[in-house]
């Protein structure tokens, strides 16, 4: 049962009848917390209560407001606060931070009371440990920023089918945790009315995905009596991790991969979050965030997808094309683009990093219009002046891209809009660096889903609530 709920202006009259009493007097201590009280002045609970509300009972003890347990999350990720205890200790010692969460002095939530908030959002089965044997790392040669290959032949493919399926199946939840999604929906609708992600018509977003390693121990405990090694049963306390391999770090990890979509620009901001399997192939994790989008934003289009080059897979282009998106996706190796043909060979004509034509003199060829769809023409920059010309010299080469998905459509590969459009990819960098390592994600100790999903959800609501902030419209009118 729900005890009491007020709105936002509610909320505000009464924190500025309680904050006086407790706010500090030094001219320091007042500008360490100007930051928070601002942004709990402006950030409306509204948004996000009503979709909160129905996970509460109508019987049994009151429970807080659940405004209040929102606005707390949102302060812990502000805060960087890595535990659900030292936050919960900070708001018993500091009465300032409990009067900006909602509470009166003594009489704030425990950490059982934020970690049951956590379990409530999550719709999913909570295990508390695994039974298992132990499990070997991968011994993998990879290059530095090379991506964990899939283990099985074709299951980016059978993803993506699976994938469009789904899309004609819209009384099934796209995920095992949609009040999360719809909470997230919550931020980003109120983030396109206020303008802060561009045309809804065209959205240019990009996709990455990043490590997240656990608490956990990766080789779990052994509860047998065995004294030498064995190949006994042991207790894993993440019974949901599994390793995976950090392309940028160069190293395996234990845990899990996060991932989304995220629109760049003025604000980076997140359209859809997701926790999967370390060792889940990212092209089916797009494929999957993709379809949450299309069910979570009706109102809003997706025109260009920045990829990288994990993503270069012709699956993923079909998907692309079937949901009328511009895929920008940067080659695995640009060199085979194109192979040379029965007459390029004779003429020492190779391909660069660019997908040009270069001679055998290592001049790279220009461009000399096209003689048809995907058929562009070239030319040698030497024509007249060449000391050694090759047959090709006096006369054009013409190149059938026609069934190339990388070298056609709106952005190929090395073009000038590819070349505008593909700097946008770091967005979901900037979004991922700042919701590890400024919200205190990178240094948790967790070791179940629910509570990483659940701190990944207000890291992301928290930088939804810092763009409005930003934008002279957003805050309400002071009361």
């Amino acid at each position: 049962m729900v005890n009491y709920r007020r709105d936002h202006t509610e909320f505000r009259a009464w924190m500025e009848e309680a904050l006086p009493a407790v706010w500090p007097e030094s001219e320091r201590a007042q500008a360490e917390w100007a930051d928070l009280r601002e942004l709990v002045e402006e950030t409306d609970m509204g948004v996000f209560v009503p979709i909160v509300l129905p996970l509460y009972s109508d019987r049994g003890r009151p429970a807080r407001d659940p405004g209040d347990i929102v606005r707390t999350a949102l302060v812990m990720e502000a805060l960087g606060e890595a535990s659900f205890d030292s936050l919960a200790h900070r708001l018993i010692r500091e009465p300032v931070l409990a009067v900006l969460c909602g509470f009166q002095p003594g009489e704030t939530p425990g950490a059982s009371t934020l970690r049951d908030f956590y379990r409530r959002l999550y719709r999913g089965v909570i295990r508390s440990f695994r039974i298992g044997t132990r499990s070997r790392r991968q011994r993998l040669k990879l290059k530095p920023g090379e991506k964990l290959p899939p283990r099985h032949k074709g299951i980016v493919g059978r993803g993506v089918r699976a994938c469009l399926a789904a899309l004609q199946r819209k009384d099934k939840p796209s995920s095992p945790d949609p009040i999360h999604d719809r909470l997230l929906a919550s931020a980003v609708q109120k983030s396109a009315d206020l303008g802060l992600l561009g045309r809804p018509d065209a959205l240019k977003l990009s996709h990455d995905g990043s490590g997240l390693r656990t608490g956990a121990n990766a080789y779990g405990t052994k509860i047998c009596a065995c004294e030498d090694r064995c190949s006994c049963g042991r207790r894993f306390s993440d019974p949901d991790g599994q390793f995976g391999w950090d392309s940028r770090e160069h190293h395996p990890f234990f845990g899990y991969t996060i991932a989304g979509l995220t629109v760049g620009g003025r604000h980076d901001l997140p359209m859809t979050l997701g926790l999967y399997d370390a060792k889940r192939p990212e092209g089916v994790i797009l494929a999957r965030e993709v379809v949450k989008f299309h069910r979570l934003y009706e109102d809003l289009r997706i025109s260009h997808l920045i990829l990288d080059g994990a993503y270069d897979d012709l699956e993923i282009y079909r998907l692309l094309n079937a949901l009328d998106i511009t895929p920008v996706v940067k080659p695995r190796d640009p060199k085979h683009l194109r192979k040379p043909g029965p007459l390029t060979t004779p003429h020492g004509i190779s391909w660069n990093a660019k997908g040009q034509p270069v001679c055998r003199q290592g001049l790279p060829m220009t461009r000399h219009g096209r003689a048809g769809r995907g058929r562009p023409r070239w030319r040698c920059p030497l024509a007249d002046g060449c000391l050694h010309p090759c047959g090709l010299a006096k006369s054009l080469l013409v190149v059938n891209d026609r069934h190339n998905p990388r070298l056609n459509g709106d952005a190929p590969f090395g073009s000038r809009a590819w070349e505008d459009l593909y700097p946008l990819r770091t967005a979901n960098e900037r979004v991922f660096a700042e919701i590890k390592d400024h919200t205190g994600l990178k240094h948790c100790r967790h070791r179940r889903r629910f509570l990483w999903l659940g701190r990944l959800l207000f890291a992301a609501l928290l930088r939804h609530a810092k763009a409005w902030l930003k934008h002279p419209t957003a805050a309400p009118s002071p009361t």
